[in-house]
């Protein structure tokens, strides 16, 4: 999943899909969305098995909103790298005064899918896995 999500940068940086109609969406848009999608429920299964070999059963839903807001941070911090690079290399990566908050929306929105996904994925293998605050 990690290598389908850079390669979809790879190509856009490759096709100079950058800055063009992708459907719906821009393909800076789509490649936000899609990359998080893509990522965050490998980050939800890697922070359950952390948590387990640490000796702490946690619910779900906090395993959930502790992947979300880590790969939501990582996506802030990207953005704030991206900002950088515009500032001192002048790379001509930011597109508008408002192409952060897009990035970061659509960041939010594969993150939000992404963390269903890895959900439903880790309930699949584990049917026990408590939801909310009870202990299997």
């Amino acid at each position: 999943m990690v290598f389908v999500a850079l390669q979809i940068d790879a190509l856009g940086n490759l096709l100079g899909m950058y800055g063009q109609k992708f459907g719906p969406l821009q393909y800076d848009e789509f490649s936000h969305m899609s990359v998080q999608l893509l990522v965050t429920p490998i980050l939800v299964w890697l922070v359950q098995q952390t948590m387990e070999k640490l000796g702490h059963r946690l619910p779900l839903f906090l395993t959930a909103f502790f992947a979300g807001t880590t790969m939501f941070s990582l996506s802030a911090f990207y953005e704030i790298i991206e900002l950088w690079d515009e500032l001192y290399l002048h790379p001509h990566r930011i597109w508008g005064p408002l192409d952060t908050a897009t990035d970061l929306q659509f960041d939010f929105c594969g993150i939000l899918i992404g963390t269903l996904l890895g959900c439903l994925l880790l309930r699949a293998r584990q049917p026990n896995l408590a939801i909310a605050g009870s202990h299997a």
